[in-house]
């Protein structure tokens, strides 16, 4: 490894597992593997900055990427990762989530109504 690549190693993330994430993940997985019903069940994280929400989130969205597949032309993102925008702003909160699925962009084409 260049010393490039190693200072570029040691900058990025890295998933350090810790009891409370680990039993997140699991009940997430639990929850990604479920059956598809009518009213599926959900979870809420929630906690200070810097505990490593944003962490877990990632290494679920690494668990279960986004496939295209070419025959049907469809993509499946079973795991939507968007972060909110700094301002409460519900457009820009659409947005990026248009974004985030590779949705073309059109101005007015996603006004939000209030």
């Amino acid at each position: 490894m260049t010393p490039e690549e190693r200072i570029d190693r040691i900058r990025s993330d890295h998933w350090i597992a810790f009891d409370r994430a680990t039993i997140v993940l699991n009940r997430l997985t639990s929850l990604m593997e479920m059956p598809q019903q009518s009213r599926m069940p959900g979870l809420m994280v929630y906690g200070s900055s810097g505990i490593g929400k944003t962490m877990i989130a990632k290494r679920m969205a690494s668990k279960y990427p986004t496939q295209y597949n070419a025959e049907l032309g469809i993509t499946k993102t079973p795991i939507l990762l968007v972060q909110a925008p700094p301002a409460p702003d519900e457009r820009r909160f659409y947005q990026h989530i248009l974004s985030t699925i590779g949705a073309p962009m059109c101005g007015a084409a996603y006004r939000v109504r209030t």
